[in-house]
């Protein structure tokens, strides 16, 4: 997965990568919930993903919601517009990255792409700009994720890193982060 996303980042200049649209699906393919077989931990990884990868991200109407269909036709199936049929964890989960993406708009848009881990399920990469250093951990496994993350490329010691939902409080100690964890099947961010 790592280096799929890398690749995908060496193929094209750093100006279009960043004006690329990111799609999980449209009026052409499959609904994403559907390809993913109704795991919406996966879809949920996905968008978070998206959301903080290179690029302009684009959610088809209904995907936020957890609508499903196969193949065309069957993906422009009508809006659900009734609220009891939605996957509100999906919906909620989809809102929160995009007020991450709103939050910090500058490193999204022009900020470098850094890896930073890639071992087993668990991917970490980071985007940097000059107001900001964003790190993302997406862990597809199925048991919490604990790192020790090396960061002595983005940040200096002693530096404060903070998790963007619970606010926990980091130091980098020796060009590392202790201590961070990444629950299973879901991601988390954090802010330096």
């Amino acid at each position: 997965f790592a280096q799929r996303l890398e690749a995908l980042l060496a193929w094209y200049p750093s100006a279009i990568a960043s004006a690329q649209l990111n799609l999980l699906g449209s009026h052409d393919t499959a609904r994403f919930l559907t390809i993913a077989k109704g795991d919406t931990s996966a879809v949920k990884l996905a968008y978070l993903t998206m959301m903080t990868y290179p690029g302009a991200p684009m959610i088809y109407y209904g995907d936020e919601v957890g609508m499903e269909g196969g193949r065309d036709p069957d993906c422009r199936r009508a809006m659900l517009w009734d609220p009891a049929r939605w996957h509100h964890d999906l919906r909620a989960a989809v809102q929160r990255y995009i007020a991450l993406r709103k939050k910090y708009a500058p490193v999204w848009r022009d900020g470098a792409y850094v890896p930073l881990y890639a071992q087993g399920m668990v991917y970490v990469f980071a985007r940097q700009s000059d107001r900001h250093t964003v790190v993302v951990g997406l862990n597809a496994g199925t048991s919490e994720a604990h790192l020790a993350l090396d960061v002595h490329r983005l940040f200096p010691n002693g530096a404060a890193v903070r998790a963007e939902w619970s606010g926990q409080q980091y130091t980098v100690t020796g060009g590392h982060v202790y201590g961070l964890r990444i629950p299973a099947r879901d991601g988390s961010v954090w802010v330096g």
